[in-house]
């Protein structure tokens, strides 16, 4: 069984999809150059975006790279930075 990533970053989209009637995986994907079913793994927490993906999604969606990390990648990186 596949892990559920549940990072901020496919909240965002979730939220991002349901805020417009225009919005949609299939239309998202048409803009990024991928497969929808690529953006529904996004959605579901069963993958995520790669690192291009990730500043495209940013471009595109708002949505900052860093939402991307899951908790102990992000607490790496605070530790990393010293915080």
């Amino acid at each position: 069984m596949r892990r559920i990533r549940n990072t901020r970053g496919r909240l965002s989209l979730e939220v991002w999809l349901s805020a417009a009637d225009d919005r949609s995986q299939t239309g998202l994907a048409e803009r990024l150059g991928c497969k929808p079913a690529l953006v529904s793994q996004w959605v579901s927490g069963m993958a995520r975006p790669s690192p291009r993906l990730r500043h495209a999604l940013e471009a595109i969606c708002g949505i900052p790279v860093v939402e991307w990390l899951d908790a102990s990648e992000a607490a790496e990186v605070a530790r990393l930075r010293g915080a």
